[in-house]
């Protein structure tokens, strides 16, 4: 896909990047990066209690672990494609926003529909709201940074999400003590602490990104990735508008 549809960036060679005298990291978007930090803690609990969930519940084996892992996999890929080739520019900018309250009902789902349907249901649900996640965090975080910092920025991205998936584990079986839900040691109540931690932080997270991405399309458009094209022109003449008044 990257290599038949991506175009090309602009790359400026380095003598060119140094004198332009732009920062090639921005406050905004070490912003996104560290927030993105944080939410990976929740976000990959998916991965790492899926098995031990369906185990202590007695849903079945491994190889129904399996399965549901791979209906994720499915899922993800789905959410990506629908992204590229029709969700994007249609939600307003608030893409991120929308996809990380579609993780949340996914998780919502694998807390309290704990039968073998429901745990396909609230994986497929989960992956596809992850697989438009993704383009979009990479969208928005390229957006933020000037092109010649767009390798730097994806990479800090990536170094920060593997951290924050690294650490999951650990927060969450402390903020699950932190709030009482963890339950005794090898019950289901025990294994699904995570995803109950996951399910209010992932609302939390994402109400907080639909106001942020509210207040930059009104003062900042030409920032928030996955407006139609025709609209960012119109929303920065209004911005000017505005300020000239």
């Amino acid at each position: 896909m990257i290599a038949f549809w991506l175009p090309e960036p602009d790359v400026k060679s380095a003598s060119e990047a140094k004198k332009s005298g732009k920062k090639v990291m921005t406050p905004a978007a070490w912003i996104l990066i560290a927030f993105f930090f944080i939410f990976n803690f929740f976000q990959f609990s998916m991965f790492t209690n899926m098995s031990l969930v369906i185990r202590a519940a007695e849903l079945g084996t491994t190889a129904l672990s399996g399965t549901v892992m791979s209906s994720i996999t499915i899922a993800t890929a789905a959410g990506a494609i629908a992204y590229g080739a029709f969700i994007k520019g249609r939600l307003g900018g608030f893409d991120l926003g929308i996809a990380v309250l579609g993780e949340a009902v996914g998780f919502f789902i694998l807390c309290n529909w704990i039968t073998v349907t429901g745990y396909y249901v609230g994986a497929i649900v989960w992956g596809f709201f992850f697989g438009i996640l993704n383009p979009a965090l990479i969208l928005q975080c390229v957006k933020l940074v000037p092109k010649e910092g767009a390798t730097r920025a994806l990479s800090i991205l990536a170094a920060m999400q593997n951290l924050g998936q690294y650490l999951s584990a650990y927060v969450l079986a402390f903020l699950a003590g932190i709030f009482g839900v963890a339950g005794t040691a090898g019950t289901l109540a025990f294994q699904l602490s995570g995803w109950v931690v996951s399910a209010p932080a992932c609302v939390i997270c994402g109400v907080a990104l639909l106001a942020v991405f509210g207040i930059l399309r009104a003062r900042n458009p030409e920032i928030v990735a996955g407006l139609p094209e025709k609209k960012q022109p119109e929303m920065i003449e209004e911005k000017k508008e505005d300020e000239a008044s």
